[in-house]
């Protein structure tokens, strides 16, 4: 039996409890930090 997967299974599927936490982080972040550039960017992340 073969298994096919649709993207419109993956796009549209359910997030997991540690997905919407993430999200819901995200979305109320009270330090939003933007930058000038993506070398700031990976500098910041390298952290």
């Amino acid at each position: 039996m073969e298994t096919t997967i649709f993207l419109t299974d993956i796009l549209y599927d359910e997030p997991n409890e540690k997905t919407k936490a993430a999200i819901e982080e995200a979305r109320t972040a009270k330090e939003e930090e933007t930058f000038a550039t993506v070398d700031t960017l990976m500098k910041a992340l390298m952290k």
